[in-house]
């Protein structure tokens, strides 16, 4: 039995450390990470644009200061249009730099730093497009549902949940939806747009600052083989467990049987009737010395010390 514990232990270990190791690369791979921002650490292609309200008659205007090392512009909104709006948009292209959509499905938050001045309330929006609604060039024929952030003149993370945005209802009046429509897909994602909100300082510029632009999310399919994994592998590990101490409690039985045999042939004579004591010592003598090749009626007799 002490060869099948060995095993036991050693095999156990080995399949512990296993496990240890595919589940620590199996949760680390399961994670993803996109950056965006600096542009140079990007797998996804884009280049900047800007957006503002002077296709509805305003002259808010937006200047980008850097669109590499980080994404840095200046707005400032007027109050010409009803609806002033200044913006500045990762617009994914290809290596033609061809405009085309992303599938980011994969991606479920949107992080950065951000620092502003003065203080204010900005949006960051995601364009999808919408089953039934046909996508033409103009930018209001792809929803946009949109997240709020707190933008002060100190650094300060900011994480958004993408799957979690809210989409304008002027955008459901417009092409005559259903309110209740809110889920979306963010499988075909043209651009990633940051602007004013209507809580935004007018008549006045606003620096804002952005780095470190990250999507993340995760890919589960690591972690279901992860658990077939650790299921197969511990059933088979617990069934071999199984047969090899049964093997093993089979082999130690039989062995201590052998080993026992002088004693059990000894008891079986020891409990049949003796009629006198030299009956007996024959009897004990033989049971015990009935393998030794040199045993003769002399040796018996010198050594029960009968006649």
């Amino acid at each position: 039995m002490q060869k099948f514990y060995t095993n036991a232990f050693i095999g156990g270990m080995l399949l512990l450390l296993l496990s240890l190791l595919l589940g620590y690369a199996c949760v680390s791979r399961s994670y993803l990470l996109l950056p965006l921002v600096p542009a140079g650490q990007s797998e996804l292609l884009w280049r900047s644009a800007t957006r503002t309200d002077a296709e509805e008659g305003g002259s808010s205007q937006v200047k980008i200061l850097d669109d590499q090392f980080s994404l840095s512009f200046d707005f400032t909104l007027t109050s010409r249009a009803q609806y002033p709006y200044a913006e500045v948009a990762l617009t994914f292209v290809d290596e033609s730099q061809a405009p085309r959509r992303v599938d980011l499905s994969a991606y479920d938050a949107i992080s950065f730093n951000t620092r502003c001045s003065p203080a204010n309330t900005m949006a960051l929006s995601v364009l999808t497009v919408e089953a039934g609604v046909p996508v033409t060039d103009k930018l209001v024929s792809y929803r946009a549902p949109s997240a709020y952030f707190s933008c002060t003149p100190r650094w300060s993370r900011t994480s958004l949940d993408l799957t979690r945005m809210e989409t304008p209802q002027w955008w459901f009046d417009l092409h005559n939806l259903d309110l209740s429509r809110q889920q979306y897909r963010l499988d075909q994602v043209p651009r990633i747009a940051i602007g004013n909100s209507f809580q935004s300082p007018v008549d006045q510029t606003v620096s804002v600052l952005m780095n470190d632009i990250v999507l993340s999310g995760r890919d589960w399919r690591y972690l279901y083989f992860l658990a077939f994994f650790l299921v197969l592998a511990w059933a088979g590990f617990a069934v071999w467990l199984i047969k090899d101490y049964t093997r093993s409690l089979v082999e130690s039985l039989a062995q201590k049987r052998e080993r026992d045999r002088p004693l059990l042939a000894y008891q079986q004579l020891s409990i049949a009737p003796l009629r006198d004591r030299e009956k007996t010592a024959i009897l004990q003598y033989m049971a015990s010395e009935y393998a030794n090749p040199d045993l003769d009626l002399d040796t018996m007799v010198a050594a029960i010390n009968i006649t």
